[in-house]
Parts: structure tokens; C-alpha cells; sequence
């Protein structure tokens, strides 16, 4: 999710209209902290989301009813309800619990609404007709999350990408969260690339420094009219 922001930024998103929008969220107790870094000696657009801590946790039934009564314009906001639906019904599904009882723990759960609400607000800033995905690279091993270890993927993960291509990343880190899945599956179409006349070319950057492959999420903005010679 952070590295979405950072991509969407780096692919010409206005930093301070994408911060003047998240406002509009009506939430306080987190900030965006916007640097450039390098991964492997290429520099991109680092973001993170910095939140305060909280002691409640949020049901998704409530973080939907924040996203529906902000001030956000009709597209962003329709957007960023789509987003945690998918994530908040992949959640059920892996917990085995009706949707309205899914929970984000404390600080996740912000962290959450600022990144699907972000994304869904870059997009309509950057507003492109259509987004192609490679697919995502699923990693191995375990993670420590507020329920104990669960195996990567995340079980979430894993149900937010049924039907869609993935593939073997064959390293034990998180790759893809639950969050960058939401936004991968709601928003785009798996396949390869097309034809088309390059314009832009972004990079979010990941906190990790992995040995094996630069921690980058690529963009490719560009136009299909005269892609071809």
C-alpha cells in the first residue's frame, strides 16, 4: 500500500493535493512521510504512512462508514469502499466470520484507510483508463502478525488474489500485503504489456534493503495512440 503512494507520486500525483484529500478523510494521528531513496542504485519515491498510536480497534463495518460520510468527491470515496470491501470480505472468508465483524487491529487500521483511500485518490488525480498488472510475486516462510504466525502469503492475500496470475517470488518476505492486493485486484487487469508510447516511468520504494532484487514497485505510464512504428 505505502509503495502504491510512492508510485503514484513518483509517476506525477501532487504530493500536497494527495495530503490536501486524505484531510478530507476527517481522521487525525497520522502523517505522510515522503522521501527519495535508492534500491540497487535506482531511485524512487519512498512513502510512508506514519500513525500514532491507537487503542481501539476498527470493524470494517465502521472504517466503510468513515470512507461513505467524508468529504472525499463521489470517485475516490465509491473506490476506497470498493477497495476494503474486497479486503474486509477476504478477511471473513479467512477468519470464517460474517464481514461485519471483521476488525483491523490499532494502528493497522489506519494505516489501511490511508493507503486504499490514497491510492483511490491518486488514481483519480492521475486518472488513467486502464491499469495492467504483471503477476504478483507470493513469498514463503512466516509472518508475525496480532494473531500469532500465519504462513506467507497471507491467508488474506492469497483469497484477495483467487483467479488472478501469481507467481513463485522464492524468498521469505512479504512481498505483497493484504492492502497492496485489495488495490491490485479491484483496479486491474493481469496480463502483459501492450503496445504503447512511453511517458512516464515511476518507482514506490519498499522499506526493505532485499539482497537478491531491488525493492521496487515499477510504473509504466504511457498512450496506446501511435504506439506502434
Amino acid at each position: 500500500g505505502d509503495m502504491f503512494l510512492g508510485l503514484l507520486i513518483d509517476l506525477g500525483v501532487d504530493q500536497q493535493q494527495l495530503e490536501a484529500e486524505l484531510s478530507k478523510l476527517g481522521l487525525s494521528g497520522f502523517r505522510l512521510l515522503v522521501d527519495r531513496e535508492q534500491r540497487h542504485g535506482v531511485e524512487g519515491c519512498r512513502v510512508q504512512v506514519l500513525c500514532e498510536e491507537q487503542s481501539e480497534h476498527r470493524h470494517w463495518s465502521e472504517i466503510d462508514q468513515i470512507l461513505e460520510q467524508s468529504e472525499l468527491s463521489s470517485g475516490p470515496k465509491e473506490l476506497a469502499r470498493k477497495m476494503f470491501r474486497r479486503l474486509g470480505e477476504a478477511e471473513a472468508k479467512v477468519h470464517g466470520i460474517d464481514i461485519e465483524r471483521v476488525h483491523f487491529h490499532e494502528v493497522g487500521a489506519l494505516d489501511a484507510i490511508v493507503d486504499l483511500a490514497g491510492a483511490a485518490i491518486g488514481l483519480h488525480l492521475l486518472a488513467p483508463e486502464q491499469i495492467i498488472c504483471a503477476p504478483l510475486p507470493l513469498s514463503r516462510g512466516l509472518s508475525q502478525c496480532a494473531h500469532g504466525a500465519l504462513p506467507l502469503p497471507a491467508p488474506a492475500t492469497l483469497e484477495l488474489l483467487r483467479g488472478f496470475p501469481v507467481c513463485d517470488s522464492g524468498i521469505d518476505k512479504e512481498l505483497v500485503t493484504p492492502t497492496g492486493a485489495a488495490i491490485a485486484a479491484e483496479v486491474s487487469t493481469f496480463g502483459p504489456l501492450t503496445a504503447l508510447r512511453i511517458e512516464q516511468i515511476g518507482y514506490g520504494v519498499g522499506g526493505w534493503q532485499l539482497e537478491d532484487r531491488p525493492n521496487l514497485l515499477r510504473g509504466i505510464l504511457g498512450s496506446t495512440e501511435m504506439a506502434t512504428l
